[in-house]
């Protein structure tokens, strides 16, 4: 190691009959490196000291590869700015080496330059230990690619793809990972739907088939019926000069009158249960096919209600004891989709009943012209359930978002529900108490007579 500087070696006497220092040496004496001044470094190669040849070739070259190295960091740099998703590289240590644009607004940070060089968990999180369940770590350590998904880091309604990629970082023996962070929330929403859409368009197909099956046997019992009941009529008054001269005669342990009454009562009875089998499956078969939501047209919406109240009417009754149904009389003809209002009216519904956790569970259906000039159509659905708190009201028309059982529901329903409300001008708002029940109110602006 050379123990003198060139200063003191020019205050030395016997600096002349000393030989010119070796490249080597003041290599080790000058400091170059990527923090070194360029000025300095200039000013070295341009010195009329006691310099060999040797010893400028080798600094110019240290400078070339410097400056490669920096132009190609740039480069690098540039490369990762141009993706718009989130970039970070990670040595094997989970310290962050690199990091794009992209990656600093999605932690909401500018601080690029404190960043770099600190663990992930620490600089992006401010934890002193790996967040808990993270894939990442296992990953860079293990320098195999991987993907999965997750909730949002930094917003937990979105869902994130992670991408692991392993890279080899020159400076470290062991391997690095480049990660990429993609929001596939709307790619997510997108699949739903179609599934949806198929499992819509199968149902149609199996419930066209079932109509078929239940229309045939439900037709004898209906044309059947008034048959029976002329017969009933052409009969009876042979009966009734019978009882005429026999007072006392009783059937069924009813007195004549009373089974009189009691017969054509069965009659109606039969007739009307009918007229239901056939209204709901025409109902349903309605329903399931796929028609454009965007289609408007003229409706009766006293209408449109009560085909909605009778495709979810027996998933209502198992679970509410009380219903309570209030349709204004002489509603008007309203411009819009029937489609979409009574998907929005079942799931609406389906959700009151689905609330219920009382013995004396009530749903409340409202639908009526509001008394101001804006003419609003109002449909509230009102129940007595387990009602919801701020955060989860805040929540409710966020795609997948449910408090529901995997099997009772998907989180979409109310978020389709309020798109399909927006597309037509309308809103929806809600009102809830934990363990008070809650009240969805849609609200259809503008509607004008036909």
């Amino acid at each position: 190691m050379l123990q003198k500087t060139l200063y003191q070696r020019e205050q030395d006497v016997n600096y002349l009959t000393d030989p010119v220092i070796s490249a080597i040496e003041l290599l080790q004496i000058i400091p170059i490196g990527p923090d070194f001044p360029s000025n300095q470094r200039e000013d070295i190669l341009m010195t009329d000291q006691p310099v060999d040849k040797k010893l400028k070739e080798e600094i110019k070259k240290r400078i070339r590869i410097e400056e490669a190295l920096k132009k190609s960091r740039n480069v690098l740099q540039t490369v990762f700015d141009g993706i718009t998703d989130p970039l970070i590289m990670l040595d094997a240590d989970m310290a962050i080496k690199v990091l794009n644009d992209a990656a600093l607004n999605y932690y909401e940070t500018s601080e690029s330059d404190v960043i770099v060089g600190e663990c992930c968990f620490k600089a992006l999180k401010g934890e002193t230990m790996p967040c808990k369940g993270c894939e990442i770590p296992s990953a860079v350590l293990s320098g195999e690619a991987r993907i999965f998904e997750r909730k949002g880091f930094m917003d937990s309604n979105r869902i994130e793809q992670v991408a692991i990629y392993p890279v080899k970082i020159i400076e470290d023996e062991r391997a690095g990972a480049i990660i990429r962070i993609s929001d596939i929330t709307e790619t997510k929403l997108v699949q739903r739907q179609l599934i949806q859409s198929e499992k819509l368009a199968s149902l149609g197909l199996l419930i066209s088939g079932i109509a078929h099956e239940i229309n045939n046997p439900s037709n004898f019992i209906t044309l059947n019926i008034p048959v029976m009941r002329d017969y009933m009529n052409a009969v009876m008054p042979i009966v009734n000069d019978y009882v005429k001269d026999h007072q006392d005669f009783e059937l069924f342990g009813m007195s004549y009158d009373e089974f009189h009454v009691d017969i054509f009562r069965l009659l109606d009875n039969i007739e009307y249960g009918a007229s239901r089998i056939t209204s709901i499956v025409s109902d349903l078969t309605e329903f399931a096919r796929m028609e454009d939501t965007k289609k408007q047209v003229w409706v009766d919406i006293k209408s449109i209600i009560e085909k909605s109240i009778g495709i979810c009417e027996s998933q209502i009754k198992k679970r509410i004891k009380y219903q309570n149904i209030r349709i204004q009389e002489d509603l008007p003809k309203i411009f819009t989709n029937s489609k979409a209002i009574e998907q929005v009216l079942i799931n609406l519904l389906v959700n009151a009943a689905q609330a219920a956790d009382k013995e004396d569970s009530r749903v409340k259906l409202d639908v009526s012209m509001d008394k101001t000039s804006q003419n609003n159509l109002i449909i509230e659905v009102e129940d007595n359930g387990c009602g919801m708190d701020e955060k989860t009201r805040n929540r409710l028309f966020d795609p997948f978002f449910t408090t529901k059982s995997p099997a009772e529901g998907t989180g979409l329903g109310l978020y389709i529900s309020n798109n399909l409300i927006e597309a037509l001008g309308g809103r929806i708002e809600v009102e809830s108490d934990p363990g008070k029940g809650s009240m969805f109110r849609v609200i259809l602006p503008n509607v004008g007579r036909e």
